[in-house]
């Protein structure tokens, strides 16, 4: 394993990820150190899981080190967790290895590939056993804290086949004090494990059952309305929600959205959920695999998104394959509806169309637009949607659709717009 792909919240300020990277090099010189992002938002889990999650299925088989550790220093456990399957990274058009120049850019600068994910309202679901990898017998291994970080790319991976707590010391660098463990117990787990050390020599083996699950909202979708949420915020005002295609397109392509304050703690659901949960598993946000990956996260079909009751997502990392040949690695589960938040709104109402490319977007509008991963992201024409309508990660967002005029909308519809 020759090659770290390296996440965390540290910034660039400091020089924590300098340190981090040399003492990577220093145990295994040969080591490639691919650098995700270090711009996470410093402790913010959730959004690290994300962009994780979103980039997991680009990354070079080998190790990925990923880092945003609030409870540092704590007895919060250090793990390392193998995949259950060999990652692929190639692309299903020319079965050619994807480097990172690979994805085309768009105008408003998000990562695009034309067959990054399924088309929408496909039931095409790879079998794992199937589907070739050009990487055979190379696992991935994730090294983090034990908080949830690692857990939605792991689902999405295909599953844990094992794991450790980092426990050998004799593995780790002598410190002062407890409060970098990026620089004296993650950075050297990962440089020893490239430098040939055998996984089990990390530490402590664990259940894949007892690992933290992540925490991530899921959309409410009833017949007439869908309350989403922001997952993230790019670098260019996109605002990405937590519902794919197939869970709008029963509801036309035109709609009201009001945006709504942050949701209080309790509004949240816990997802991907590792092994041992008495939970049923059920699928994770519309982070859609890439195609002829080892697993694939389909999309679900309009049938099941047109339910009055929320969906309530579960992962379950550990489980590679479906059960049979009619259900998918994950598979939606319902429970009781949600209310919607009751935080004051924080801009009108909009009117918002779906649209191809953010090209189509007219001037000044908003639109509604399938990016990247997959999922619906609110979106301008060359503009930051977010600064412009004052949205934040974690605002709620009730979508209700438009048909006709807007003469024909209630009269207290038609005022706030």
């Amino acid at each position: 394993m020759k090659t770290v792909s390296f996440l965390s919240d540290y910034g660039a300020k400091d020089e924590f990820v300098g340190v981090v990277k040399s003492v990577i090099r220093s145990i295994a010189p040969d080591v490639q150190i691919t650098d995700i992002t270090h711009g996470i938002t410093r402790h913010d889990i959730r959004a690290g899981s994300l962009a994780l999650a979103r980039a997991s299925q680009y990354l070079n088989p080998g190790i990925v080190l990923a880092i945003v550790d609030p409870g540092v220093g704590s007895n919060r456990r250090g793990v390392a967790v193998e995949l259950a399957i060999p990652s692929s990274t190639s692309t299903p058009s020319t079965g050619e290895t994807a480097t990172p120049s690979s994805p085309a850019t768009t105008s408003s600068g998000e990562t695009s590939n034309p067959r990054s994910t399924p088309t929408p309202g496909s039931s095409e679901t790879p079998n794992s056993e199937d589907t070739p990898s050009n990487h055979e017998g190379i696992h991935s291994v994730l090294i983090g804290p034990d908080n949830g970080l690692l857990a939605p790319a792991v689902a999405l991976l295909g599953g844990a086949a094992r794991a450790v707590s980092l426990t050998n010391a004799a593995l780790h660098l002598p410190s002062a004090g407890a409060t970098f463990a990026g620089r004296d117990i993650f950075a050297p787990a990962a440089a020893h494990l490239c430098a040939g050390v055998p996984f089990e020599e990390l530490g402590e083996e664990i259940s894949v059952a007892t690992l933290m699950p992540a925490v991530i909202p899921s959309a409410q979708i009833q017949a007439d309305q869908i309350v989403a949420e922001i997952l993230w915020i790019d670098h260019f005002g996109n605002a990405q929600l937590n519902i794919g295609p197939d869970d709008i397109s029963p509801l036309g392509e035109r709609f009201a959205l009001k945006i709504l304050g942050l949701p209080e703690p309790d509004a949240m659901d816990p997802i991907f959920n590792l092994p041992g949960s008495p939970s049923p598993l059920s699928s994770p946000p519309h982070i859609h695999r890439r195609p002829n990956s080892a697993s694939s996260i389909p999309t679900i079909p309009a049938s099941e998104a047109s339910s009055p009751a929320k969906s309530s997502r579960q992962a379950d990392p550990a489980s590679s394959a479906p059960a049979d040949s009619s259900q998918t690695p994950f598979s939606r589960q319902t429970s009781p509806s949600r209310q919607a938040p009751s935080s004051r709104p924080v801009s009108r109402p909009l009117v918002a169309s779906l649209a191809a490319s953010y090209d189509q977007i007219p001037p000044r509008d908003t639109g509604l637009v399938i990016d990247s991963y997959g999922m619906v992201s609110i979106a301008m024409r060359q503009q930051p949607a977010a600064e412009e309508l004052n949205l934040e990660e974690g605002m709620s967002v009730i979508m209700t659709p438009l048909t006709g005029d807007l003469v024909e909308l209630t009269p207290r519809l038609r005022d706030t717009l």
